[in-house]
């Protein structure tokens, strides 16, 4: 049965490798975007060199990482020689995470997903799409593109327009729309959006459902580095949505 088993090797924190070593994050600069190009195809290549070699089957995937880009960043800040080079680079809030650092390995930070660009980079749906798309063929599998809307409600036509254009213009192989809702835990009625209070019966008691990675999750049995991240997402609104 181990012949039969396929090893994966995952990627967190592309980003941020280019973001330290080449002083620009990748939809900043040409340059960086084209380092992370690089840097995925070498990576590749190793994986599929150290299959033949090992007679392995090993996959070079972007993985999960629910828990990894969290630990990660974390780890980095904990380890003195690290510490301040991560700093630079680690998304989420940093400055609360190294004041409760001696309490809980659970901080609000994380690094970036795979080979995806940073959650709350400011930039067009379209630039978002143009950058994120080119890594599609260079990893086995596991990617996807995630496209988080507003609380607005685009045109159905709008979605179905823009997700035809992603099919068949670009090399997406996986992309998700994704609108966050508020579940009122006393009278369970859910609407669009992260509220603060219930908009039916304006109880407190509330829990929030979002996309964690590739599928929906209630963000209550999220770690803290995944709910900084829901708090950072650039949300799409209708006018991009076309």
């Amino acid at each position: 049965y181990l012949d039969e088993l396929v090893y994966i090797i995952g990627v967190v924190g592309i980003n941020e490798m280019v973001q330290y070593h080449y002083g620009k994050q990748m939809h900043e600069d040409e340059g960086a975007l084209r380092l992370a190009i690089r840097a995925m195809t070498e990576m590749g290549l190793y994986a599929k060199e150290l299959s033949q070699k090992e007679n392995m089957e090993i996959s070079f995937s972007r993985t999960p990482a629910e828990t990894t880009a969290q630990r990660f960043a974390v780890a980095d800040l904990l380890e003195k020689e690290f510490r301040e080079k991560a700093r630079k680079v680690v998304k989420g809030d940093v400055e609360r995470a190294l004041s409760q650092i001696n309490e809980t390995r659970d901080l609000p930070v994380y690094y970036t997903n795979g080979t995806h660009v940073p959650p709350n980079a400011d930039i067009s749906l379209a630039e978002r799409i143009k950058i994120e798309h080119i890594f599609f063929p260079i990893v086995d599998g596991g990617d996807i593109m995630h496209i988080f809307l507003g609380e607005g409600y685009p045109d159905p036509r709008g979605i179905k327009s823009l997700a035809l254009k992603i099919a068949r213009n670009t090399q997406t192989g996986y992309y998700a729309f994704t609108k966050d809702m508020t579940v009122c835990m006393d009278c369970s009625h859910v609407t669009m959006g992260l509220k603060e209070e219930c908009e039916k019966c304006g109880s407190e008691n509330l829990d929030y459902i979002s996309r964690i990675t590739g599928y929906l999750q209630a963000v209550s049995g999220w770690n803290e580095g995944k709910k900084q991240e829901l708090l950072d997402r650039l949300r799409y609104g209708k006018d991009e949505v076309k």
